[in-house]
């Protein structure tokens, strides 16, 4: 009884606890896209209770449990990544020069057929470890066909705010260890979704994850658009990706790939569409008639030979476009600082089709990475910006360091100068989840090295071979 009085007393003071972030530059991202100097904000529970610029009355802050002076920092609001494959932390660097039809058969799929439980558990947490400690808030996560309660159970004990999707493929192209039959996928899901929609006081939430077009059936990919339109979960899916698989797709349905999925209803406000690196001028009307959401994952795209995103087609046709990192199998990193530069370089690349030098501002991806993450996400009511009332979800950053200095134009330093190693705290849902770049939640010494152990027998097991 007096252990259970005790864990209680510690639950009620994070309730409680209430947080001054004081002088501050705060990048506010907020309708007005505000840039305040030496301002506080104040936390209570897990919202923002006020944000005070620093010309306005001192004595609006209340006392807080905990005051911490930002001076010379950056307040950012925690980065939004729009696609992850957290399954896949522990299989970085296992190969290189693969296109992606070949990377998947020959690595990705035996390796994900190989992972227990355990496995996945210890992959999820090492990859949302690395991405709080690179300033990542909100991810939504594509998990593999198995164990996907333990992926949630990783984002429930780290503290991160994770959309999670249970991968669905029925179809026989895809390896017999990972191959589902059509309603079992969807039991599974929906399985998923009763345990731990909105667990965790709404932090953890399900997706639903058909992992592309050729690896579903139109039965199942039909049944995911009505359980969608039924429960309002989100549809997270890779999308024309890869030039092979879009010809495959025209071969099998007539068709390019958003025109399947947009007759199948999967184009739509909920709809993630992923990397969409070739798309044709009706497919770019289509998902913006439809108000649907691309991701771009210029990483991956580059390092998997698939293309680079049209996204200056894509913004000047107005789509809600957003970045993610996709996973460390073909990033090799979670670092969203890392993708955020290089979706501003690849969009200034010549001979793109209405591409400008200008078409792509520092601004703009900042926008990707945080407004635009949180509307694709259906949160933009929640995240996204610093602003009163929304959650305590939040960067700062220490740029007081020789690469970025001089400090003359703050959103130019944070795109093109900074890396996830300029991260010093992360608060996420009002809890310090890192301060001064240690993790409050979890053992990284002991996290690194079981990831590296389970790595090498998930190697071992898939016989996919060692990289010397």
């Amino acid at each position: 009884m007096l252990l259970l009085i005790a864990i209680k007393t510690i639950r009620i003071w994070w309730i409680l606890a209430s947080l001054e972030i004081k002088n501050g530059l705060v990048i506010t991202m907020d309708p007005a896209r505000r840039i305040l100097k030496g301002a506080s904000i104040i936390v209570e529970d897990d919202r923002i209770l006020n944000v005070i610029a620093s010309s306005e009355n001192s004595t609006e802050a209340p006392a807080a449990d905990k005051v911490m002076d930002a001076a010379g920092m950056i307040v950012i609001p925690g980065l939004v990544d729009c696609h992850v494959h957290t399954v896949q932390t522990l299989f970085r660097g296992i190969c290189d020069n693969l296109e992606l039809l070949p990377w998947l058969q020959k690595y990705i799929y035996p390796m994900e057929s190989a992972m227990d439980s355990e496995d996945v558990y210890t992959s999820s947490l090492a990859g949302y470890a690395e991405m709080i400690k690179s300033g990542t808030t909100t991810c939504a996560d594509m998990q593999s066909v198995r164990h996907t309660d333990s992926a949630f159970e990783a984002a429930g004990k780290i503290g991160i705010r994770s959309l999670i999707a249970k991968s669905m493929m029925d179809q026989d192209i895809i390896p017999e260890s990972l191959q589902e039959d059509t309603s079992t996928s969807i039991a599974e899901s929906m399985k998923l979704y009763r345990k731990w929609h909105q667990a965790e006081d709404g932090r953890l939430r399900c997706m639903l994850g058909p992992r592309f077009l050729q690896g579903c059936s139109e039965k199942l990919l039909g049944e995911v658009a009505q359980i969608s339109n039924q429960t309002g979960m989100s549809v997270h899916i890779h999308a024309a990706e890869n030039s092979t698989e879009v010809k495959n797709d025209i071969e099998k349905y007539g068709k390019r790939t958003v025109e399947k999925l947009h007759d199948l209803g999967l184009v739509g406000a909920k709809s993630l569409l992923v990397h969409c690196v070739h798309l044709s001028d009706r497919e770019i009307g289509l998902i913006a008639e439809e108000n649907a959401n691309v991701v771009h994952c210029p990483s991956s795209n580059l390092k998997l030979a698939s293309g680079i995103c049209p996204v200056p087609r894509l913004m000047q046709s107005q789509v809600n476009v957003t970045v993610g990192v996709d996973g460390a199998a073909c990033n090799d990193n979670l670092d969203m600082f890392k993708d955020m530069k290089l979706a501003s370089l690849v969009s200034k690349i010549s001979g793109q089709p209405q591409v400008q030098v200008s078409s792509v501002s520092a601004m703009n991806i900042l926008e990707m990475a945080t407004v635009n993450g949180a509307r694709a996400l259906g949160m933009q009511d929640e995240i996204g910006s610093i602003e009163k009332g929304k959650k305590a979800d939040l960067t700062i950053l220490n740029m007081r360091n020789a690469e970025t200095t001089p400090m003359l134009d703050v959103l130019n330093q944070i795109i093109y100068s900074t890396d996830g190693h300029a991260v010093k705290t992360v608060i996420i849902d009002g809890k310090i989840v890192m301060e001064n770049r240690h993790l409050t939640t979890v053992d990284e010494d002991a996290l690194v090295q079981k990831a590296q152990s389970r790595a090498e027998k998930i190697v071992e097991k898939a016989g996919v071979g060692k990289k010397s």
